[in-house]
């Protein structure tokens, strides 16, 4: 990746954690506010955003892709599965309010499931650190444990 693309990458990072908080502040003091309502696609989006540019940085853009189609097929099965058994999550429904749906399940929930679970894996190296030869086998045992308690 070109520096230029690095900064661009860095500076759309940035740009969408301020648009997260915003959209976080406004839900918080205002969740009855129509445009708080938008929030929660505006905070998806910058939660993508984020994650794709941030992890384009560090991993590069095909790899980045790839694990946006894992958490968002991933994803969309759990919550179909959960609605449909009950298993993992416990029986509910999403309302008409979230959007198009795919299958049961609205379809912003699997780009909001890749920025969720971006944000938590780098916390988990930020704590847990990068993994080295001498470490592989304690990182591959505590880093999903860590990652499963900050996602929790």
């Amino acid at each position: 990746m070109t520096m230029r693309a690095t900064r661009l990458c860095r500076i759309l990072s940035i740009a969408a954690i301020v648009v997260w908080l915003a959209c976080t502040i406004l839900g918080i003091f205002q969740p009855a506010n129509p445009v708080a309502q938008l929030g929660w696609y505006t905070l998806t989006t910058a939660l993508v955003v984020f994650g794709l540019t941030h992890g384009a940085v560090r991993y590069g853009w095909f790899n980045i892709v790839v694990l946006f189609f894992i958490a968002f097929i991933i994803g969309n099965i759990s919550e179909n599965l959960s609605i449909s058994t009950g298993f993992p999550f416990g029986f509910y429904t999403h309302t008409p309010a979230m959007g198009p749906k795919l299958f049961l399940v609205p379809i912003i929930i699997g780009p909001f499931y890749f920025g969720v679970c971006y944000i938590v894996w780098t916390l988990t190296e930020m704590i847990v650190g990068q993994p080295s030869p001498s470490r592989r086998l304690d990182y591959i045992i505590t880093a999903p444990i860590v990652a499963a308690l900050i996602v929790t």
